[in-house]
């Protein structure tokens, strides 16, 4: 990423982009700025007060996008070292306990679009591959969630899951 003066004239711009390719391949942020270029670089350091960490037993934790990405390790790592209690929130509606179609879409995927094919047939709807993609994909985070909640559980902590949609100020009122 290579930030610039909202008023620099795009020539000037163009050449300096141009620099950049050639300065320094390791630079994964640069910036520009009366003259200068600022950059962001990593110092490793020793430990100094191994073995401590600031997290208490059962300390909470209320986690938005709890379940997919970044959040997943992070999520485990704070359960290890809190044995806490988690809150994890997403969008995703958390599936029943047995979902039939959780439950094949994590034994045979292929037979599972096929029943979903089937299905909408029998229904009289019409469906497409971006469809039939859409609810995997919905499926996908659902196995996720749960993932997540079996992890957290097995490095000491307790987990639940909330679907909340944190753009929602409402939704985030009633979910604290």
């Amino acid at each position: 990423t290579v930030d610039f003066p909202v008023a620099m004239p795009d020539r000037e711009i163009a050449e300096r982009l141009l620099d950049e390719t050639l300065w320094d391949p390791g630079a994964v942020e640069i910036g520009h700025e009366g003259g200068q270029r600022f950059a962001i670089s990593l110092r490793e350091q020793e430990l100094t007060d191994q073995g401590q960490h600031p997290f208490e037993d059962g300390m909470i934790f209320l986690v938005t996008g709890g379940a997919g990405g970044i959040c997943v390790p992070i999520v485990q790592d704070l359960a290890q070292a809190s044995r806490g209690k988690f809150y994890l929130t997403g969008r995703t509606q958390m599936p029943k306990e047995h979902d039939r179609d959780l439950d094949l879409f994590l034994q045979d995927p292929d037979q599972l679009k096929e029943d979903l094919m089937k299905r909408a047939a029998a229904e009289g709807r019409k469906i497409t591959p971006a469809g039939i993609e859409k609810q995997l994909a919905r499926l996908e985070r659902s196995a996720n969630i749960r993932q997540v909640l079996e992890e957290v559980q097995k490095c000491g902590g307790s987990a639940e899951y909330i679907a909340c949609d944190v753009t929602d100020a409402s939704a985030v009122d009633a979910l604290v």
